[in-house]
């Protein structure tokens, strides 16, 4: 691992870029139990010493890595950052003016991918997202609960 960060930081210096120790973390995939605050001391060529921070996860390109396998977390992060869409949105899922096609349209062109994105390797327990969408198309179409009961009209 030291030989190949002490390789990226020479050839960074070489297109004169610079690694932020400070964002830099690092993770590995081993039987050993998580210790937080252990850190990778790595000394380049120049004399320059780094000390990386181990994670237990991260956030790589929208999705999350953890060391244990498993993606409810993922789950739950791309359902959250789809109600973050709705919230932005809101306005506009509950005018009454917009016609409910258009509506439609919004939603499965700029709310759903943000929150199917990379379910396609998701080991995907189906009814979280199936769920939140039914919320969404109830948002949508202005559906609401009959008196005391559990369905929606």
């Amino acid at each position: 691992m030291q030989e190949l960060v002490k390789k990226l930081d020479t050839a960074a210096k070489m297109m004169g870029l610079e690694t932020n120790e400070a964002k830099t973390k690092y993770m590995t995939w081993t039987e050993e139990e998580f210790c937080q605050g252990r850190y990778l001391k790595i000394k380049t060529d120049d004399g320059k010493q780094y000390n990386f921070e181990e994670v237990d996860s991260f956030k790589y390109l929208g999705t999350i890595f953890k060391r244990q396998p498993g993606v409810s977390e993922e789950i739950n992060s791309r359902i959250t950052a789809g109600s973050r869409c709705i919230g932005a949105l809101n306005a506009v899922l509950k005018n009454k003016g917009i016609l409910r096609k258009l509506k439609m349209r919004i939603y499965k062109t700029v709310i759903r991918p943000v929150v199917i994105f990379g379910s396609e390797v998701w080991t995907l327990r189906k009814e979280e997202v199936q769920g939140w969408e039914r919320k969404v198309l109830r948002n949508i179409f202005g559906g609401y609960r009959v008196a005391g009961g559990k369905e929606y009209v």
